[in-house]
């Protein structure tokens, strides 16, 4: 009866710590990312950024940033009417200090309508964090036009930096030509998605260690 009730008691140790790691699993830190509310639900935008169902990676709606105009030295405009940029960021719901690595994943396609060569207008991506003393801002992308859509994936290790807030922004803005001109251009996202790796605890790393010793007790009773 003692070995028993021994055997029950290092199984239940085991898994215990199995079901508390099971607990790290990966959490979707953006809202709304692939659009299909259609609207811009969660999201912060400035400029010429719509939601639009024309040219979508997946579903029916994705987020439009575009630049629209040809003259009069656009980008000298400094307000959000601004018709040569647009921005669109969210901040990451539920960030946590343990969340340290975050997988970083979304589609885009950027477009040209009228082209002025030699100036082609860009996309940009990126993380930006603080914790009130510290700003952190992490490029994921730079880029100008694509022949179709593209998907991008990566991690980034925010480990030691004790972050309050963390933002996934996107910005699109002209490259000025000749005589106050621009392109005119479009880029497109969908499918944005920021997961959070939480770094397990100390606790939850011992009590799986109990676990992985229950069992190999366990094997070894069984064995005698």
């Amino acid at each position: 009866m003692k070995l028993k009730t021994t055997t029950l008691l290092l199984l239940t140790i085991f898994i215990l710590g199995l079901s508390v790691t099971s607990f790290a699993l990966p959490v979707e830190l953006i809202e709304n990312g692939d659009f299909e509310r259609g609207t811009f639900s969660g999201w912060d935008y400035h400029g010429n950024a719509v939601i639009q169902g024309n040219t979508v990676h997946k579903g029916q709606w994705a987020a439009g940033l575009s630049v629209s105009q040809l003259q009069d030295s656009c980008w000298l405009i400094g307000n959000d009417t601004n018709p040569c940029s647009a921005f669109l960021a969210q901040e990451l719901n539920g960030f946590t200090a343990t969340d340290q690595k975050l997988t970083v994943s979304f589609a885009y396609n950027v477009k040209v309508l009228y082209d002025v060569p030699f100036f082609n207008d860009h996309l940009y991506a990126g993380l930006v964090g603080w914790n009130g003393n510290i700003l952190y801002a992490q490029k994921i992308l730079a880029t100008d036009y694509t022949a179709d859509w593209i998907t991008i994936s990566h991690e980034y290790d925010l480990s030691g930096l004790n972050l309050d807030h963390v933002f996934l922004a996107f910005f699109f803005a002209d490259s000025p030509g000749l005589l106050g001109s621009c392109d005119v251009s479009s880029a497109f996202i969908d499918d944005v998605s920021v997961k959070a790796n939480p770094v397990p605890e100390p606790a939850t790393i011992l009590l799986l260690g109990l676990g992985l010793v229950s069992l190999s007790l366990f094997r070894r009773k069984r064995t005698s």
